[in-house]
C-alpha cells in the first residue's frame, strides 16, 4: 500500500450527536440573547423540525429525529439538565429551559462541542427554531 493515503471516517454515537445538538443550541440561544425555552410544547416541537430540515449541518447529527414519527428535541433538552456537560455550555432547568454558557469565546466553545459546526451556526439553529428575543 505504499504511496496510499487511507481515510477512516469516524462517525458520531447516537449520544454523542445528542449531546452535540443539546450543547450547542444551549450556546447559540445564549448568543442571541435568548433567556429561556418555554411555550407551547408541540408549537415547539413543530419550529423544531422546520429549522432543523433547513439547517445547514443537520446531516452532520443524523441520528436526530425531528418529524412526525418522532421528536427528539425535548429528549435531548431533558438529557442535558440531567447530565453534567463537557463543555461550559448547557440547560439548567427544565420547563421553562434556561441555557448557560460560561465564557465569551464562542469559536472556542463551539469548537469544543463539534469543530465542524461553527458558532454562528448554532446561533442560527436556536433563532431559527424559538426566534429572536423580544427587546
Amino acid at each position: 500500500m505504499s504511496g496510499t493515503i487511507v481515510v477512516v471516517a469516524t462517525e458520531l454515537t447516537k449520544a454523542r450527536q445528542r449531546h452535540a445538538v443539546g450543547e450547542g443550541l444551549a450556546l447559540g440561544a445564549v448568543m442571541a440573547g435568548i433567556p429561556s425555552v418555554h411555550g407551547n410544547a408541540t408549537a415547539l416541537q413543530f419550529a423544531f423540525r422546520r429549522a432543523w430540515r433547513a439547517w445547514d449541518y443537520a446531516d452532520r447529527f443524523p441520528a436526530i429525529k425531528a418529524g412526525p414519527a418522532q421528536d427528539d428535541i425535548f429528549h435531548i433538552l431533558d438529557g442535558e439538565v440531567r447530565r453534567r456537560a463537557s463543555t461550559p455550555t448547557g440547560w439548567v432547568s427544565s420547563w421553562p429551559y434556561l441555557p448557560t454558557a460560561g465564557g465569551d469565546d464562542w469559536e472556542d466553545i463551539a469548537d469544543i462541542i463539534d469543530d465542524e459546526v461553527p458558532a454562528s451556526a448554532w446561533r442560527d439553529l436556536a433563532v431559527a427554531w424559538v426566534g429572536e428575543p423580544a427587546s
